[in-house]
């Protein structure tokens, strides 16, 4: 079998269906082309390394397996290059995953908080979430780069939405779509927060999203008490609004409406077209 020439070829010829099987919809957001060799690699090296050796090993005469020629060239060099978290099972993710008890956020039976949370580049007070299909919430606070990832808590299989999350006394804070990995687009940001419960968010609670993913323009919607929402942002010209509500699940439609409003994707109308 001739050798692959790009990481595209060499991830389907590893694994049948892969592209297919990690490409993005409307309600699925996948793991990034940059992170497929991470992925794959039965050591989970960083893609840096993977993605550079790569070029190296299709140009080459080699016979070995790609991942057979990293650990080759480890033992060659005497190191070992580190190895990030990749959780196959579900007995490994229980650790990370939330429970919602009495409209509150647990984490690990205890309410969850992520007050005193350190994240390098990520600011303090936050931790790593994924949202998967189910409605289930993973959590972490150990988010470090080489270390652990949001593609860590699923295997890197497809998820509803990732980002970062700020969690007082069991309610949110705040939340968003920041992650490298998963890179999530509006419409899987809202598919997101239509699998939050209201009663979740703390009454000073912010949703705040980004998009183009790498775009500085960014909005929030503060959530100051379940009648009056403060909004602000780049995609009204920089006005500031406020808005009256009768009940929190009207937080979350709005917040949707404005999603929608700086989005060209479909979006979910309810909890129950995002669950579908």
């Amino acid at each position: 079998m001739p050798k692959p020439s790009t990481i595209a070829e060499f991830c389907e010829q590893q694994q049948p269906g892969f592209i297919a099987a990690h490409t993005a919809s409307d309600n699925r957001c996948v793991l990034k082309s940059d992170y497929w060799l991470q992925k794959l690699d039965p050591a989970h090296r960083p893609q840096e390394y993977l993605n550079t050796q790569f070029k190296s090993w299709s140009r080459s005469s080699s016979e070995l397996d790609f991942f057979d020629w990293c650990a080759a060239k480890e033992a060659a060099w005497d190191s070992q290059i580190n190895s990030i978290a990749y959780l196959r099972t579900d007995n490994l993710r229980e650790n990370y995953q939330a429970q919602f008890i009495n409209d509150h956020i647990y984490l690990r039976d205890a309410i969850a908080d992520t007050t005193h949370f350190e994240i390098p580049g990520k600011g303090n007070g936050y931790a790593a979430y994924v949202i998967t299909a189910d409605g289930t919430l993973y959590l972490n606070d150990q988010h470090q780069k080489n270390c652990f990832s949001h593609a860590s808590f699923t295997h890197g299989e497809p998820v509803v939405c990732a980002g970062m999350i700020k969690i007082v006394a069991g309610k949110i804070m705040d939340i968003n779509n920041i992650s490298g990995h998963y890179r999530p687009n509006l419409s899987h940001f809202a598919q997101a927060i239509l699998r939050i419960h209201p009663e979740l968010f703390h009454k000073q609670g912010r949703i705040t999203w980004k998009e183009p993913y790498f775009a500085t323009a960014s909005e929030s919607l503060l959530r100051s008490d379940y009648k009056t929402l403060r909004f602000f942002g780049t995609c009204v010209a920089g006005s500031r609004k406020i808005h009256q509500f009768s009940d929190p699940d009207n937080f979350i439609s709005f917040a949707v409406e404005r999603i929608a409003a700086c989005s060209h994707e479909p979006m979910p109308r309810s909890h129950a077209a995002a669950m579908a």
